[in-house]
């Protein structure tokens, strides 16, 4: 078993199988239940979401959670078995996901607390130096 300390983990680039750099490891989420790792988040830059074609916020970056499953290695970096339309294709039902999970909290504000619904896809907002 190779273990790996949180610091070992976030920050780590993220690329697919083609070396295409998608962004950081910012997060990940733990199934206290099994204590075992379900996502990722990454951070996905302007630049690679452009790439990407994928809808970005004005300011910022785009947060996305990629479940473990869709990793191929980590070494390095962590690399994902996801082609650039794959990934494409994932983040965008992810963002409609998230959408879809906003429009219902705002219609049942009960929703789960424990459930990371409309975390799949978030804008990060900070100011470029």
């Amino acid at each position: 078993m190779d273990l790996k300390k949180s610091k070992d983990v976030i920050g780590k680039t993220v690329i697919n199988d083609d070396g295409f750099i998608i962004g950081e490891v910012v997060d990940y989420y733990i199934d206290v239940d099994t204590w075992s790792v379900t996502d990722i988040q990454i951070k996905i830059e302007k630049a690679a979401g452009k790439e990407l074609s994928l809808k970005m916020p004005f300011f910022g970056s785009l947060l996305v959670l990629v479940e473990v499953e869709h990793i191929k290695a980590a070494t390095d970096q962590i690399m994902l078995s996801l082609s650039k339309d794959e990934l494409t294709a994932y983040v965008t039902a992810r963002q409609e996901e998230a959408k879809a999970a906003k429009k219902k909290k705002g219609k049942d504000d009960k929703g789960d607390k424990g459930d990371k619904g409309d975390q799949d896809v978030k804008e990060e907002e900070h100011e470029e130096g």
